[in-house]
């Protein structure tokens, strides 16, 4: 989505939404989607068994290579190690 998009859904200005994300969280339109898009991909690697590729077309990539980049540059770690590591946290935090 973008802020054109969402500015049409909300009947706001584009300009509007930018400066509200701007001093209400310090953040533009393009980190807001980045961090849903992160959030999203980690719970999608720890509660579904969807492949890396299916996760990334999910969130609408380009490529498998691109969403492991930007997966990479915010978390520090692929997506596949996230998953690993994590994911036998979870499941030893239920026991």
């Amino acid at each position: 989505m973008t802020l054109t998009e969402c500015a049409e859904q909300l009947n706001y200005h584009p300009s509007y939404i930018w400066k509200i994300l701007k001093a209400e969280r310090n953040m533009t339109f393009t980190d807001l989607v980045n961090l849903e898009k992160l959030e999203t991909a980690k719970e999608l690697l720890l509660n579904t068994e969807l492949s890396i590729a299916e996760i990334s077309e999910q969130l609408s990539y380009a490529n498998t290579q691109n969403f492991i980049r930007f997966f990479s540059k915010y978390v520090d770690s692929t997506p596949g190690k996230y998953r690993k590591e994590h994911k036998g946290q979870e499941d030893k935090s239920r026991l």
